[in-house]
C-alpha cells in the first residue's frame, strides 16, 4: 500500500471519528445542558465543555487503539483515570470539577468503544431515537427553569438538527437493511426511493411545524393584526381618527388596592422536594404494577410486545460474531447481582474432577484458547479449532506460519469422533501445556 493511500485512510478515519463525536454530542446535548440550566453561573462555559468532550471522544478512541481493551470494565477504568487526571490539571480540586469529570468519563468511555466498533455500528437507530427523546423530555422539564431562557434558541436549533439526523439515519438504515444488498448504495427501485424520500420529507416538515408551533402562532398573529390595522385604515378614509372632544375635566385615577398581607408566594423549596418525591414514588409504584401484570396480558398484547422487542434488537452488532445458535434458558436467571454472587460461590473445575481422557483433552483445549484470550485475542465461537489456530498466529511472535498442534486433532477426535484418547497422547499434551495442576 502506497503512502498516499495510507494517509488517505488515516484522514478518513479521523473525519469519521470526528463526525461520530459531533453526532453523539448533538444527540445527548440535553444531558450536558442540564448543569447549565440548574446552575447558570457554572465555572466552565458551554463551548469549552463541548470542545473538552469532543477531545474526550478522540482521545478515548486513540488510547484504546493502543491498549485494545475489548471489555467494558477495562475501558471504564481507563476513562475514569484519564478524566480524573485531566480535570485535576484543568480545574483543580473544586466542586465544579465533579461535573466535567463525569461528562468527560462518559465521553472517553464512548470514544474507546469507537476503536472496537465498526463505523456503521457506532450509532444504531435506537441511539438516535433515544437522543431525540431526550430533547422532547428536556423541553418539558427545562421550561420551568429561569436559566433555560438563555439557551432556548440554541436548544431549538440543536433539537431540529438532531431530529433531521435521526430521520435520515433511521430511514437510511432501514432501507439498507430491507434490501439485503449490503452495498454502499441500496439496490432499490427508483419509485420506492422517491416515495420514501417524500414520506420522510413530509414527516420532517410536520415535526418542524410542531416544534415551531408557538413561534409560528406569534408570527401569524402579528401578521393578522397588521393586516387588520391596514384594512381599518383604508376603510376609514384618511386613516386618521378624529380626536375625541375634551371634557375639560381630567379623568381621576382609581385608587390602587392595598396589597393583601400574607399573600401566597409559592411553596417552600423543601415542600416542593417532598411533593416531587411523592410523585416519583407513585410513578415508580405504577410502573412496578404494570411490570408485574405483564405476564397476565392478553395474547395479542404479548405478541405486540415480542414484535417491539424484535424491532429494537434487530440492529445488534453481529457482523463480527458470525452465526451463533440462539440459546433459550428454561430457568429464570434472576437479577444480575444474584448471578454474580452465585458465580463467586461456584467452585472451579479441577483436573481431579474430570472423568476421562476426553474430558481432560477438552479442558486442555479451553486452557489453550484462554491463554490467547488473555493476550488480547477476541474469541469467536463460530470458528472451528483449525480456524482459531490460524487466527491466533497474528498474536504470536513467529513468521506467520501455522504451527501444527496435536491438541487440535485430539480435541476434534474427542468431541466429534468415537476413538478414545490414549494415556500416552494425553501425557504429551500435558507436557506441551506445562501449567496443568493435577
Amino acid at each position: 500500500m502506497s503512502a498516499s493511500n495510507v494517509k488517505g485512510n488515516v484522514l478518513k478515519a479521523i473525519i469519521s471519528l470526528l463526525l461520530s463525536g459531533l453526532i453523539e454530542l448533538l444527540l445527548f446535548m440535553p444531558i450536558y445542558l442540564a448543569v447549565y440550566v440548574w446552575k447558570p453561573q457554572f465555572g466552565v462555559s458551554l463551548p469549552a465543555m463541548m470542545l473538552l468532550l469532543l477531545a474526550g471522544y478522540m482521545v478515548g478512541c486513540g488510547l484504546n487503539l493502543m491498549v485494545k481493551f475489548a471489555h467494558s470494565f477495562g475501558r471504564c477504568v481507563l476513562a475514569a483515570i484519564i478524566a480524573a487526571a485531566s480535570c485535576f490539571f484543568l480545574f483543580g480540586l473544586t466542586v465544579d470539577a465533579i461535573v466535567p469529570f463525569l461528562y468527560l468519563t462518559a465521553a472517553l468511555f464512548r470514544g474507546s468503544a469507537y476503536a472496537v466498533t465498526h463505523p456503521l455500528l457506532r450509532h444504531l437507530p435506537r441511539t438516535y431515537v433515544m437522543g431525540t427523546s431526550f430533547y422532547f423530555a428536556g423541553s418539558v422539564v427545562y421550561q420551568f427553569k429561569d436559566g433555560f431562557s438563555a439557551y432556548h434558541s440554541f436548544y431549538l436549533i440543536a433539537g431540529l438538527l438532531a431530529l433531521g439526523i435521526t430521520l435520515y439515519q433511521t430511514n437510511r438504515s432501514t432501507v439498507s437493511r430491507e434490501t439485503l444488498s449490503g452495498d454502499a448504495k441500496p439496490v432499490v427501485d427508483y419509485t420506492v426511493r422517491r416515495h420514501n424520500r417524500l414520506f420522510v420529507g413530509v414527516a420532517a416538515a410536520i415535526s418542524v411545524l410542531i416544534v415551531l408551533s408557538y413561534q409560528l402562532q406569534a408570527v401569524f398573529g402579528a401578521l393578522g393584526r397588521g393586516v387588520k390595522d391596514l384594512l381599518g385604515g383604508l376603510l376609514s378614509g384618511s386613516g386618521k381618527e378624529s380626536a375625541p372632544p375634551s371634557s375639560g375635566a381630567e379623568t381621576q385615577q382609581l385608587p390602587e388596592m392595598p396589597p393583601i398581607d400574607g399573600a401566597s408566594k409559592g411553596l417552600p423549596l423543601w415542600v416542593e422536594i417532598i411533593l416531587y418525591g411523592i410523585a416519583a414514588i407513585m410513578v415508580g409504584f405504577v410502573l412496578w404494577l404494570v411490570l408485574r401484570k405483564l405476564k397476565e396480558l392478553p395474547e395479542w398484547l404479548k405478541q405486540l410486545r415480542s414484535k417491539l422487542a424484535q424491532l429494537f434488537r434487530r440492529d445488534a452488532a453481529r457482523t463480527t460474531s458470525g452465526y451463533v445458535d440462539e440459546v433459550e434458558r428454561i430457568r429464570s436467571s434472576g437479577n444480575r447481582f444474584t448471578s454474580w454472587r452465585n458465580r463467586a460461590k461456584e467452585q472451579k473445575l479441577k483436573w481431579k474432577d474430570l472423568a476421562d481422557n476426553e474430558a481432560r483433552v477438552r479442558y486442555l483445549y479451553r486452557r489453550w484458547v484462554g491463554s490467547f484470550v488473555k493476550k488480547g485475542y477476541s474469541f469467536k465461537p463460530h470458528l472451528t479449532p483449525n480456524e482459531i489456530s490460524a487466527d491466533v498466529q497474528s498474536l504470536s511472535k513467529g513468521n506467520g506460519a501455522v504451527e501444527t498442534n496435536p491438541l487440535l486433532a485430539a480435541y476434534q477426535r474427542a468431541r466429534y469422533g468415537k476413538q478414545s484418547i490414549s494415556n500416552e497422547l494425553l501425557e504429551e499434551l500435558i507436557a506441551r501445556d506445562g501449567g496443568v495442576k493435577r
